[in-house]
């Protein structure tokens, strides 16, 4: 294991800590959505900066998480690496919808059925 992940794994312990990092999951994942994608077509961080005509130091500031960007900034990084930006909201189930679904009744949420 390696020492981050020791000394992470040690901090999960901390409730306070466990709270930001959770709140932070989103962030983490943009991030290392923009680097692997990055990364699987063969680019370097001067590469996809030029492409989407930004600073390399700007994208290795997105990249390293220190950074916070707009929905137009992925759109830019999206298109420099060939593609588009898609947006998905996953939403949780409300509590009981699985159990009254078993049992046949339909439920109509946001609707005025």
């Amino acid at each position: 294991m390696s020492d981050f992940r020791r000394h992470l794994k040690e901090s999960m312990s901390d409730a306070e800590f466990k709270r930001e990092w959770d709140a932070q999951s989103v962030e983490r994942k943009v991030m290392r959505s923009i680097v692997e994608a990055r990364l699987a077509r063969g680019m370097s961080q001067k590469d996809l900066a030029d492409a989407c005509g930004m600073k390399a130091s700007n994208l290795c500031r997105l990249e390293s998480g220190s950074g916070n960007p707009s929905v137009a900034t992925l759109a830019k990084i999206a298109r420099g690496l060939g593609g588009t930006l898609e947006i998905t909201f996953v939403l949780e189930e409300p509590a009981g919808a699985s159990d009254l679904r078993e049992c046949g009744v339909e439920q109509n949420v946001g609707t005025d059925a």
